[in-house]
């Protein structure tokens, strides 16, 4: 059995920082989380067309409830988000004293709450507070929550607007709920996985067959979720993991193992606030076998950023015939 060392890698890690007329827009999903049903969807549109134009569109679906997030903005015929960011409000009918008093309170013992542990201060203003709370590993967004008076409401959206949309321009902005979700996370694992087809120009095609003429590369891709940052949330985080391969020889019940093959090393572009992409790249690798037979590959990636107990190889078997 012969084999060439590994020809081609590859890993797309992050997505751009920001939105631009060729890059996807921010999706702003509203979600009315007073009962007074007092988020005001034509106001918050109006300041969003004024300023941002395509760069930003909107959903408002104030009866969306969080399962439904993801199913709302793939339903949405809107072109697919660069970041989603789902805005909850709860307005109050109380004078500014009585607001500032009362979010004070709550800013200060909001670790004492369950929704609100560990969560971001995006907004602190007159009238107007505004956490980012930090996102599940089941999460399909980040959820921002702002609380606010009717006086100040129309200031509150225009600054929670421009925050979140503009605070990573800069480059230098941090999403301090990044390692926290990190830290909620359970270990990789694939999302799936396929051959590519060379004719395809674009590298994105499935190859359908899985035999392969002697030489020919076999171009194997993997899309992993769950993948850890090093310094996540902040600019320069970077991912590490490892590929090991092993190629068992069916016919003559061998196997050949090629250990620490390649290891990805990358730094990921930045974004704030961090999504469910986030925590997910692609990866390919390419090697071609020379003797006729059939054969089954186990790719092994492993997750170098991830403490031991959740360093478990994803491993992802395939069967190839070369003849």
């Amino acid at each position: 059995m012969k084999t060439s060392m590994l020809l081609t890698f590859a890993g797309v890690v992050g997505y751009a920082t920001s939105a631009t007329a060729t890059e996807p827009p921010i999706n702003f999903v509203l979600w009315n989380a007073d009962a007074n049903g007092t988020f005001d969807a034509e106001l918050w549109t109006g300041i969003v067309s004024a300023q941002y134009r395509d760069a930003i569109t909107l959903i408002a679906q104030p009866d969306t409830g969080p399962e439904r997030i993801e199913t709302t903005v793939k339903a949405a015929n809107k072109p697919v988000p660069e970041t989603v960011v789902v805005v909850t409000k709860n307005e109050f009918s109380v004078d500014l004293a009585q607001f500032t008093s009362a979010l004070d309170a709550f800013e200060a013992n909001r670790d004492d709450n369950d929704t609100f542990r560990g969560s971001e201060l995006l907004v602190s203003q007159p009238g107007c507070r505004v956490f980012q709370t930090v996102m599940g590993p089941t999460a399909y967004a980040p959820y921002t929550h702002m609380f606010t008076t009717p006086e100040y409401r129309e200031a509150c959206y225009a600054e929670t607007i421009r925050t979140v949309f503009e605070r990573d321009l800069s480059g230098t902005a941090i999403d301090k709920t990044a390692a926290k979700t990190q830290a909620l996370m359970p270990e990789a694992y694939s999302i799936g996985w396929k051959f590519i087809d060379l004719n395809d120009p674009n590298k994105r095609a499935i190859r359908q067959s899985r035999t392969f003429a002697p030489k020919e590369e076999i171009l194997f891709q993997t899309t992993l979720d769950f993948l850890r940052r090093a310094n996540a949330g902040a600019p320069g985080a970077s991912i590490n993991v490892r590929l090991d391969l092993e190629i068992i020889d069916v016919a003559a019940q061998s196997s050949k193992k090629i250990d620490n093959l390649h290891t990805y090393d990358y730094e990921v572009s930045h974004r704030v606030p961090i999504d469910a992409n986030y925590f997910q790249n692609f990866f390919r690798a390419g090697i071609y076998l020379e003797d006729p037979g059939d054969y089954t590959l186990i790719y092994r990636f492993t997750d170098l950023n991830a403490p031991e107990e959740k360093r478990v190889p994803v491993e992802i078997k395939a069967d190839v015939t070369i003849e």
